[in-house]
């Protein structure tokens, strides 16, 4: 019940945003920010995560919008098999694959951001949202042949909050450059047998991005 009425929350936020966000988007108050860079979870490996918000500016210090991201992160567990010296004195060694992972993060955001001018061509930035997460991990085992002995995949999913702040660089008349570290304060689990198995995909992160809309 608990994990259902964070979705219902999540679910009921996103959809009023983005129905408000419809009627201002439609009087041409439209923002939207392409995002990408480096995020590291706490319960799985760090990886490369990109994403963007289709926004609304409310005025000329705050706009909401709907942020989607995607992060991928991976890992290997290899065996050192040999090691031997050519003729022509380089040293090579043998690796043997004998697991690999991966963690695969898409999460569903309402945020709203506040902008505050610092000069003519510079914003400081502060935001945050709540949203839906979305967690998939698959794990395979290799025999010394190379061929897979055991492979799982797991899928797990729950409430996620985000803060964020950062700076803005101006472009042109609607673009801008974006620099901001955030936050992430997801809490995402999966039930088997009646058996809760929670993950924490929470951590800091840091990314760069343009932004197209009115300053």
């Amino acid at each position: 019940m608990k994990r259902f009425n964070s979705f219902m929350f999540s679910a009921l936020v996103i959809v009023f945003l983005f129905a408000g966000s419809a009627v201002l988007r439609a009087q041409g108050y439209s923002v939207n920010t392409l995002k990408f860079g480096y995020f590291n979870p706490a319960d799985t490996k760090g990886g490369f995560i990109i994403g963007g918000i289709l926004g609304t500016a409310i005025d000329e210090a705050v706009d909401v919008g709907i942020g989607v991201d995607f992060f991928r992160g991976t890992n290997s567990r290899e065996s050192k098999i040999e090691s031997s010296t050519s003729g022509a004195g380089t040293k090579e060694t043998g690796w043997r694959l004998d697991a690999e992972a991966s963690s695969t993060i898409i999460p569903l955001t309402a945020q709203v951001n506040v902008k505050i001018p610092a000069s003519y061509s510079m914003y400081w930035t502060a935001g945050g949202g709540v949203g839906y997460e979305m967690l998939w991990t698959k794990e395979k085992e290799f025999a010394e042949s190379g061929q897979v002995t055991a492979a799982e995949s797991r899928f797990y999913h729950g409430f996620r909050w985000v803060l964020n702040a950062g700076v803005l660089f101006k472009l042109g008349s609607r673009s801008s450059l974006l620099i901001e570290g955030f936050y992430d304060g997801s809490k995402v689990s999966r039930k088997k047998d009646n058996i809760t198995y929670k993950v924490n995909p929470s951590g800091f992160g840091i990314r760069g991005g343009i932004r197209f809309g009115i300053l």
